[in-house]
């Protein structure tokens, strides 16, 4: 009954306290066409900027972008000529590549 307990109390706490995804943010955007689409709006994006679901980042011909997530180590680079699309961040990232290159380095939170 004990080891039970204690099972218990480290599953509870590891799913209450355990790593949580961070916003995802441009970190870096090279290159004079740059934006986001929110909406209906285009904005010029600058590293800095909260995507958030639903936004669209457009990279132009000669532009590049990097995307991370906060606190983890994910990142996203984008490439020339790329167009994607955050559709959600419940249960996992989940992104539309509907233009250009992507690769992703997937790691978990710093320790």
């Amino acid at each position: 009954m004990l080891a039970f307990a204690a099972s218990l109390t480290i599953f509870l706490g590891l799913w209450l306290f355990g790593p949580t995804m961070g916003q995802p943010t441009l970190v870096e955007a090279k290159g004079p066409d740059v934006s986001v689409g929110r909406g209906k709006e285009s904005m010029p994006a600058v590293p800095g900027f909260a995507i958030r679901p639903g936004d669209v980042v457009r990279l132009g011909t000669n532009a590049s972008g990097t995307i991370g997530f906060g606190p983890e180590r994910t990142r996203l680079e984008l490439s020339a000529g790329t167009q994607l699309q955050l559709t959600s961040l419940a249960q996992g990232k989940r992104f539309v590549l509907t233009a250009g290159k992507i690769e992703a380095s997937v790691e978990g939170p710093m320790t």
